[in-house]
């Protein structure tokens, strides 16, 4: 088996920007949030090293804006929105989607903070798919692919959102792992509790898929669990159990986007 060096392993897992794999990574678009979660108040995000803040103006207008107001580095996740966007809770300074400066308290009409152009950094979002998709990448930005998990007709569900204290490339390591679902994830799926599964990997023209086969506790019946991945993290797959071992099962399960 091939072991990655340290130099190896750093340009994989490092995602500030200027390196390598960062700068790969900002090429595509990621999910950042939850539509039905971004109210009235703004969400601090961390994407790629960054600390960001996610919020919807007063119009329901979504923006991603650097955390830090330019002003004392005050964080925007604890200001509140308004109508043209979020103001700092500090000293009032207003931002808009775009992370400019529109407005600062305080200060008379002549000042020249009042003529420079103060803003903090902005990056491009979108909605789909009860998705919030943000943009780090360089103009002009790629469309969102419209999977069919995020346009298709039928019902969507949605639960899991929070930071993960490991890098992107171990996120994609363990939705890619078929070993793990029979031990760490036996107390839910009974059928596949501390089973070996027979397997296989393929590529395919999105990624990869692996393909692993279990034994039921019935006769001529097996459990198939499928997993692909959608490169660069978005991490898709599926089990169903008590299937027929000459049958064609088809894998209906949950959506994970890996995006650290």
């Amino acid at each position: 088996m091939y072991k990655t060096t340290r130099e190896e392993n750093k340009i994989l897992t490092r995602t500030g920007r200027g390196t390598p794999m960062g700068e790969f990574l900002r090429r595509y678009w990621w999910p950042i949030g939850i539509s039905a979660h971004l109210k009235t108040k703004p969400t601090f995000i961390r994407v790629f090293g960054e600390d960001l803040v996610l919020f919807r103006d007063g119009t329901g207008r979504a923006g991603v804006i650097g955390a830090y107001c330019a002003h004392r580095r005050a964080n925007l996740c604890l200001g509140d929105i308004e109508r043209d966007g979020v103001r700092c809770r500090y000293h009032g300074w207003l931002y808009d989607r775009n992370g400019k400066v529109v407005q600062i308290p305080g200060e008379p009409a002549d000042s020249p903070l009042k003529k420079q152009d103060l803003r903090v950094p902005s990056y491009p979002v979108e909605e789909l798919g009860g998705l919030i998709f943000g943009y780090f990448g360089p103009e002009p930005a790629p469309l969102v692919p419209h999977y069919n998990f995020l346009v298709g007709e039928g019902d969507v569900y949605i639960t899991i959102q929070g930071f993960q204290n490991c890098n992107w490339l171990q996120c994609v390591e363990n939705g890619m792992d078929p070993v793990h679902p029979s031990f760490t994830h036996g107390g839910a799926w009974p059928d596949i509790m501390s089973t070996e599964p027979e397997l296989g990997f393929h590529e395919t023209e999105w990624g990869m898929v692996y393909k692993a086969y279990r034994k039921t506790k019935e006769p001529n019946m097996l459990n198939y669990r499928q997993h692909h991945l959608l490169m660069p993290g978005i991490s898709c797959g599926g089990s169903g159990s008590r299937y027929l071992s000459f049958g064609f099962p088809v894998a209906v399960g949950s959506i994970h986007f890996r995006s650290h």
